[in-house]
């Protein structure tokens, strides 16, 4: 099975499987195949990435829209332009912040505290963030949170 992540940028849907049947002919020859079950599209850029579209098929079997991808961490969300979701980012920020607040009551001094929380919880935070280009809203709202703790 060939699992890969191909991101394409066509204007049409009718070249998008185009580019669809040329992959599956070569996985074909190369003696692989795609995992059709894991595989979806997801439209983004455009102010039509809301509207119903052709039916993509990849080895026979239709391709589901998605709103989400989770790609190496970075959630990329359908929208009109180019966008990522920071809630999971968040969460897992919260999660371990929580836990090391718990931890705080035992005999940890101040600074042992800083440094576990630079060094636990800051890497939740601030993953792949520079490589996303978040907007001026996600980055208020990631310097609100290292100002809270």
């Amino acid at each position: 099975m060939l699992t890969t992540f191909c991101c394409y940028h066509l204007n049409s849907v009718c070249l998008m499987q185009k580019m669809l049947d040329i992959c599956e002919s070569f996985a074909d020859d190369c003696d692989m195949g795609f995992n059709c079950t894991k595989s979806f599209a997801l439209r983004i850029i455009g102010p039509r990435f809301q509207c119903n579209c052709a039916a993509l098929t990849l080895c026979g079997e239709p391709l589901i829209y998605a709103t989400s991808v989770k790609y190496l961490g970075v959630y990329s969300t359908a929208a009109k332009s180019f966008k990522c979701s920071y809630d999971h980012i968040k969460l897992k920020f919260y999660r371990t912040c929580n836990a090391l607040y718990s931890m705080r009551k035992a005999s940890y001094s101040e600074l042992v505290y800083l440094e576990l929380f630079r060094s636990y919880c800051l890497p939740f935070l601030l993953y792949a963030v520079e490589s996303t280009g978040p907007s001026r809203k996600a980055v208020r709202m990631l310097n609100i949170l290292t100002l809270l703790f």
